[in-house]
Formats: structure tokens, sequence, C-alpha cells
């Protein structure tokens, strides 16, 4: 099966109108090879892995789901649930340091006060999930261990260990994992 993919190291900041990149902006589709694992195999193959279901993760999901249909992609999240600063960061009083009018997705007005508590971010950043259909996508509780580049293949294969049960699960595709460096600024999606 041939998969269209995008390299997804992504900055949506430099991106008008927060969108994937494209040749316009100077960056490369790829077109990829990706292999099927067969039910034998706890292997499993995605177009694109996005790390983390925080505010980049999830926007990144949304986009991927509106402007590549198609494309087969995972989120994995390290956490019990999505949010990341929002969810991890529990001290008293935890709020937005800047406008959610700006901070928040395009896609997604923010419509309440302009600074908000870290609950109604994630409340928000749910809705987000569930009016897209983004959790079918979501795993949770999936921290990465490692991650490693095949020339051979051109392929990547992520291992990570489900904190819940320990099991070691693999995962391949033939793109860079986002936000694999880590980003910890908004990503105005």
């Amino acid at each position: 099966m041939t998969g269209r993919i995008v390299l997804p190291i992504i900055d949506l900041y430099r991106h008008p109108g927060n969108e994937l990149p494209s040749k316009r902006h100077g960056f490369m589709n790829v077109i990829a090879t990706t292999r099927m694992a067969s039910a034998a195999q706890s292997v499993e193959h995605f177009d694109v892995l996005i790390v983390g279901a925080g505010i980049y993760g999830v926007g990144s999901a949304y986009h991927l789901t509106t402007q590549l249909p198609g494309t087969s992609f995972v989120v994995l999240e390290a956490q019990e649930s999505f949010g990341g600063t929002w969810l991890t960061h529990r001290y008293p009083g935890i709020r937005s340091d800047s406008d959610l009018h700006t901070f928040g997705y395009r896609f997604k007005p923010w419509t309440s006060a302009p600074i908000a508590t870290a609950a109604e971010i994630r409340t928000y950043m749910g809705e987000v999930i569930a009016e897209n259909g983004l959790e079918k996508h979501i795993r949770y509780k999936h921290k990465i261990s490692s991650a490693s580049w095949s020339s051979a293949t051109n392929l990547w294969t992520i291992q990570a260990v489900r904190t819940d049960s320990g099991e070691a699960v693999t995962f391949r595709h033939p793109s860079l994992p986002m936000k694999l460096i880590g980003l910890t600024r908004p990503a105005f999606c």
C-alpha cells in the first residue's frame, strides 16, 4: 500500500492560516511505501506518529484529519489523559499567562474569559477531541523508550511501553516523529 505523508516536524507558527506545510511553503511532501502488519506481528504501521496529546499534538491531529484525510496516524501520550502541561502542572492557581483568544485553535475560537484555568483549557481541548473524533487516534499511557531509523527499510521504529501494563509495543512509520524534539511553546493552531 502506498501512503502519502508529510514530514511532520511542523512549526504551525510559520504557516499562514495554521495549515500543514506544502510545497508552496518550501516543505516537501513525501511519497513512501508503508508496510501493513500481519495479525501475527506486534508492530503497528502508521503514516504519521504524533508524540504527545497536548495543545500541539491535538492541533496536529485535527489538521491531519482535515487537510490530509485518509492519512493513518497515532498520537502517543505517556500520561493517562490529554492536556500536556495543563495536565501535568498541578500547582494551585495554574492558569494561562496569555490571552486564550490568541492562544486557542483558529478552527475553534476561544469564547470564554481571556485568561483561563488549566481545567478550562483541558475542557476546551476535550471538546476539540470529541467534536472531531480524535479520541480513536490517541493512545494514552504509552511512554516512548526509543526511536530508530532504518535506511534499509526507510522506516522509523518507535518502541514504547504501556505504563499501565508494562507491555512493550512497537510502531513503524516512514516519517519523523512529530514533536520528538519536545516543543514547549503554544502551537497557535
